[in-house]
């Protein structure tokens, strides 16, 4: 990585077990070595004492833990954040649709994925150009992508552009309730015309 300025990658959110968190703690072991890479975990969970008990255990100095931020701040941390983690299991699939999302691409940042191919959450990666798809469960893939973009601070922009810019155009808060609207009506017309189209004789 050129230079020594510190790069934040952060997640924020729920530490609870369904997460799948320790596949940050095997990422942060990995990249232990570049000390200008550290790790915030923001948020509480069911999982946060056990996470924060192995991370001291293995000796991660990388790692800090932060409380929940307030509504007021919440925006700060999405922006002292230079690389964004979005962290699934391989079973959620397309169940959960993280909502921290369109926050983290309002807030101009790009954002590291563990989900699948053909998730809802792999298609916005690639449609935006704001995301990397790395594989659940892999904490190796997620350390060569932090390391990719710890290196590259324009790639790092450029993403944290176009993350912008998509989700301006398909997450706001208008452009949704246009897409609900629109379902709404081909679901309403189609339950209709099956309601009312005459039996054949």
């Amino acid at each position: 990585m050129a230079g020594d300025s510190e790069i934040l990658v952060l997640y924020g959110g729920n530490l609870g077990e369904k997460q799948g968190l320790e596949i940050i703690l095997e990422s942060a072991h990995l990249t232990r070595e570049r000390p200008a890479i550290r790790y915030i975990l923001a948020g509480d969970g069911a999982a946060r004492p056990r996470l924060l008990a192995k991370t001291r255990h293995v000796g991660l100095d990388n790692i800090i833990y932060i409380d929940i931020q307030s509504e007021e701040r919440f925006p700060l941390l999405l922006a002292a954040g230079d690389i964004h983690m979005v962290i699934q299991r391989r079973e959620a699939g397309d169940l959960v649709m993280p909502s921290k999302l369109t926050n983290i691409m309002a807030a101009w940042r790009p954002f590291i994925a563990t989900a699948l191919p053909g998730t809802e959450l792999a298609r916005i990666a690639a449609d935006s150009q704001g995301g990397i798809l790395v594989p659940p469960g892999e904490g190796r893939a997620l350390a060569q992508a932090i390391l990719k973009l710890a290196g590259e601070e324009n790639t790092r922009k450029e993403m944290g552009f176009r993350a912008r810019r998509y989700a301006e155009a398909k997450l706001s808060r208008e452009e949704i309730l246009s897409r609900v609207e629109d379902l709404l009506y081909l679901l309403t017309s189609h339950s209709h015309a099956r309601r009312f189209t005459p039996a054949r004789v």
